[in-house]
């Protein structure tokens, strides 16, 4: 009497085989016994990380700390290869929740106060360095208070660029709008 292999996809015949095997080959069982159990072990995985959770994070966290030049340098692979994929999803997360996003901003801000203060002061700093004894403070202050409502006063040259840092004259300023002034950041785009 034959007997076949009891993989669906195999149906060979396994006759030459000892009495109690269901399979032609271990190829064969461990794919079916796979396919059995997938259910039951991701139901048995999902119960067993809802059980950890707290201890699974506990460990993450461990891991990373003694493994962190290993973890900024597969954060690094993985964000170049998705560099598009990733910009994308935080473009559209932020499109979804400018609101909730302002307002962890804000509670940021006034939560630290003191980084906030060093980064105005170190703004102020920057922009008093790179402002010339001959420029004319009076028609700066009043092209900062002719700015029309939703631009910001950008400097064509940034004060603090890559490659050349501007001066923060009035030939150096110009309108845009806050989102072609935070895309440009401390880029020439001439």
């Amino acid at each position: 009497m034959a007997r076949i292999c009891q993989n669906l996809d195999c149906n060979k015949d396994i006759s030459h085989r000892r009495e109690i095997a269901k399979y032609c080959s271990d190829y064969c069982g461990n794919k079916m016994y796979k396919i059995n159990n997938r259910e039951r072990t991701n139901e048995t995985a999902r119960r067993g990380y809802q059980k950890n959770k707290e201890e699974i994070k506990v460990k993450s966290k461990e891991y990373v700390l003694n493994n962190l030049e290993k973890v900024k340098e597969l954060q690094k692979r993985y964000y170049e290869k998705n560099k598009k994929t990733i910009k994308e999803k935080k473009r559209k997360y932020y499109l979804e929740n400018q609101e909730k996003i302002s307002l962890r901003e804000k509670i940021w801000r006034k939560n630290n106060k003191g980084i906030v203060n060093s980064n105005n002061a170190k703004r102020r700093t920057q922009k008093l360095k790179a402002t010339p004894k001959w420029a004319d403070l009076e028609v700066i202050k009043e092209f900062y208070k002719n700015c029309p409502k939703g631009y910001h006063v950008d400097h064509i040259v940034p004060l603090k660029g890559k490659n050349v840092c501007g001066l923060h004259v009035i030939d150096n300023l110009q309108y845009l709008t806050a989102s072609e002034n935070c895309r440009k950041n401390n880029k020439v785009i001439l």
